[in-house]
């Protein structure tokens, strides 16, 4: 049977050539001259690599560490079976985390960005119809927190010619008493060829905003392609690589834990292909519904990081879930395929 490092290693050669083309191709993306832009390819490629090569190495000794057909146990007693299944898969975290912060110090030598960068900071309703012209704007609208200065994202798709694209201006307006008279209006501009977003900055203070999109050109139109208004708020610089990096460390926890678990009911390569199959599946369908989940948004996370923006801080549930994938895996080694007494 091959070794699973050769598995992995030739399966992440088969997705460079899928995803990333040529070697002309890579070595273009490390000559950007935009900095931020330099910045975010090197710790989507640095992470991306590191989840496609080493993580299956590392789910892969995890659950090895405890495999079906172990008949040589330290005691018959289950509460020290229980106590030593604890201690190893604790052990086999602490490891996997150390391993993930040495990781994000070799991120952190690498390319960095200078400027402030937008974190994800939650989102607002759209509009019931996505349909527009230049004659006929989109108007809805939304309940936006009112504590800070934030940033609405839409993303739109335009028809004005065969293969064009065109002007789109987005703007906001912060109704405080249901008057458009004294409202503060603020607006974003960008060329959309033929799909693309557009930004605008959303003032701080009491009530609901109304947003629109208005084409200017004649004859243009287009629809809002995005399902909600996505909200961004300012970060910092190193935003973007801390937030990424404690995603994947409770991500990394979740499946060590279940790995050493379900390693003591079958082989440690189905266990590997078990967790993947469960995760893709995630990440090819809506996560939205998942984002308890440790890993469940990891794919999106490092496409955010990779148009230069940081996804939210992980949540206290996600913390609570990984902590409670600990325990499920504990609780699976402790038995095993023939039971434990």
């Amino acid at each position: 049977m091959l070794n699973v490092g050769v598995l992995c290693a030739a399966g992440l050669a088969l997705w460079i050539a899928a995803g990333a083309g040529t070697a002309s191709d890579l070595a273009q993306a490390g000559s950007v001259s935009v900095k931020g832009a330099r910045a975010a390819a090197w710790i989507e490629g640095a992470w991306t690599a590191f989840l496609a090569l080493v993580v299956p190495l590392l789910l892969h000794r995890a659950a090895s560490l405890r495999t079906p057909g172990e008949v040589a146990w330290t005691s018959v007693s289950s509460a020290r079976g229980a106590r030593g299944s604890f201690a190893s898969v604790v052990g086999a975290s602490l490891a996997v985390l150390a391993l993930t912060a040495a990781w994000t110090g070799v991120v952190a030598l690498g390319p960095s960005r200078s400027d402030t960068t937008l974190a994800f900071a939650g989102r607002a309703t759209g509009p019931e119809h996505a349909l527009f012209d230049d004659e006929h704007p989109l108007v809805w609208r939304s309940a936006v927190p009112a504590g800070e200065v934030l940033h609405a994202r839409v993303e739109v798709s335009l028809g004005i010619s065969a293969g064009g694209g065109g002007e789109v201006v987005f703007r906001a307006r912060r109704i405080a008493d249901d008057s458009s008279e004294t409202a503060q209006t603020t607006h974003g501009t960008t060329h959309v060829l033929p799909r693309g977003g557009v930004d605008v900055e959303v003032q701080s203070g009491a009530g609901v905003v109304e947003f629109e999109l208005a084409l200017p050109e004649d004859g243009a139109r287009g629809f809002l392609a995005s399902d909600d208004v996505t909200l961004w708020r300012v970060a910092s610089p190193d935003a973007p690589a801390l937030r990424l990096a404690a995603h994947v460390a409770l991500a990394l926890l979740t499946w060590t834990a279940l790995a050493f678990g379900l390693g003591a009911w079958m082989s440690p390569l189905l266990t590997l292909g078990t967790l993947a199959a469960v995760w893709c599946a995630i990440w090819w369908s809506d996560a939205a519904s998942c984002t308890w989940l440790p890993g469940a948004g990891i794919a999106e996370e490092l496409a955010l990081v990779a148009s230069g923006r940081a996804p939210s801080a992980p949540t206290i549930m996600n913390d609570i879930v990984a902590v409670s994938c600990v325990a499920i895996g504990c609780a699976l080694s402790s038995r095993g395929a023939e039971g434990r007494p």
